[in-house]
């Protein structure tokens, strides 16, 4: 091998320092868009544990409005029973005073006005 003239060296000496320039420009956007990248990603994180929370407060609350129908049909159901009983109850009390007032008509009209029997009657049936 032969030794390099000075313009070789010179020539070589340039071609390195562009060449370490050249490095140095790709290590600092190397480095620049790791920094993007990594914010990036903090961001990605950040919003991945927004949306985990929210679908947990979605589920919470689905449950919640699950309970609260459920309840809502006991109550219902709860207040059907008790209507459907008074209604029963009142109806049982008109029906018996209803009963005794007829039998005392019946023994009334009975000994009065046999006119009204064949009527009361047909009442009755």
């Amino acid at each position: 091998m032969q030794p390099l003239t000075p313009a070789q060296k010179n020539s070589l000496t340039r071609q390195y320092h562009a060449l370490q320039k050249q490095n140095a420009a790709l290590e600092a956007r190397l480095i620049e868009r790791d920094g993007q990248l990594l914010a990036a990603n903090a961001n990605l994180d950040s919003e991945i544990a927004d949306r985990q929370r929210t679908e947990d407060e979605f589920r919470r609350s689905t449950e919640q409005l699950r309970e609260l129908s459920a309840r809502l049909q006991s109550v219902r159901e709860e207040e059907r029973t008790r209507i459907s009983r008074a209604i029963h109850d009142e109806l049982g009390q008109i029906l018996t005073g209803l009963k005794w007032m007829w039998s005392g008509c019946k023994v009334i009209w009975s000994r009065s006005s046999r006119p009204c029997w064949p009527k009361l009657r047909r009442c009755q049936s």
